[in-house]
């Protein structure tokens, strides 16, 4: 019969495994790719006008 796991116990096992670490670092890495889409849209939002005016001629055009 098992023991059930006190809150804890799984606390400890999550931290030993390396768990803890990698949900830690996984969350940090998703934060500025967030913040890279984010400023993508605002610019090609914003672009949008001028590139239906000047087709993507705009992007090669000097």
């Amino acid at each position: 019969m098992d023991i059930p796991r006190t809150g804890l116990s799984q606390f400890r096992n999550f931290s030993r495994t390396g768990l803890a670490i990698r949900w830690t670092g996984d969350v940090v890495a998703v934060i500025p790719m967030l913040a890279f889409v984010f400023v993508r849209a605002a610019l090609v939002i914003k672009a949008l006008p001028v590139i239906k005016f000047k087709g993507l001629h705009f992007f090669t055009a000097t």
